[in-house]
């Protein structure tokens, strides 16, 4: 079921608003150049699609990303992630979590204070049926696409292997990930021990859409 990561989003090819404004200032005051990392689902949009789970006998049922996230199968059960592939109903449903929809403006905005830096938006789901629709969600809501790539790997577990070949690619000094799945945070904390000239910064986003202090390794 996991796919190959692809990017589907390059285009040239790229209380709230004080919380944005001090991450944004913290990121600003360092040197070198950061990767920024965002997920979609729980944490940049609300988003409204369900993972259904096909039972024995026809039967189905649907899960939202954070129950999916800890659902375990039986053996008469599969997963069936259709409506995470529907860009229309992403297109039509998703809405922007205010904190950290401002704080993903204000990171594109200051970008080129830090030379070599990047944003990025990872996602656990796999490519979307209609990538230009999927992509102008974004756009529609006032995010630079131009700025930014968005890449769909499959599988919660495939972010860890597409971060770290980023990393690797480029000679940066900070990485920042904006999770709601706890362990995706831990997944990218613990490249700290390929890459310990790197300082990484991971921030839980709460169900509210609240930004916790980030866990720094």
């Amino acid at each position: 079921m996991p796919k190959p990561t692809r990017d589907i989003g390059s285009r040239t090819s790229s209380k709230a608003v004080s919380l944005a404004s001090h991450q944004q200032k913290q990121l600003t005051q360092n040197t070198g150049s950061a990767l920024t990392i965002f997920d979609i689902d729980d944490t940049l949009f609300r988003t409204f699609a369900r993972v259904e789970v096909r039972h024995k006998h026809g039967h189905r049922s649907e899960l939202t990303p954070t129950e999916f996230n800890s659902y375990q199968l039986s053996h008469d059960e599969e997963f069936d992630f259709t409506q995470f592939q529907d860009a229309r109903l992403f297109h039509a449903t998703s809405k922007p979590i205010e904190n950290i929809w401002k704080t993903a403006q204000n990171t594109l905005d200051n970008i080129g204070k830090r030379p070599g830096s990047r944003v990025v938006i990872v996602t656990a789901r796999q490519d979307l049926d209609d990538t230009e629709l999927f992509i102008d969600t974004f756009r529609k809501h006032g995010l630079d696409m131009d700025k930014i790539s968005v890449h769909a790997v499959g599988g919660a577990s495939n972010k860890k292997p597409l971060i770290r070949e980023m990393l690797l690619e480029g000679s940066f000094t900070e990485a920042r990930l904006f999770d709601d799945y706890h362990q995706n945070l831990l997944d990218f904390l613990s490249l700290k021990e390929e890459m310990p000239h790197i300082t990484f910064k991971a921030f839980p986003v709460a169900h509210s859409g609240k930004i916790s202090k980030p866990i720094i390794s």
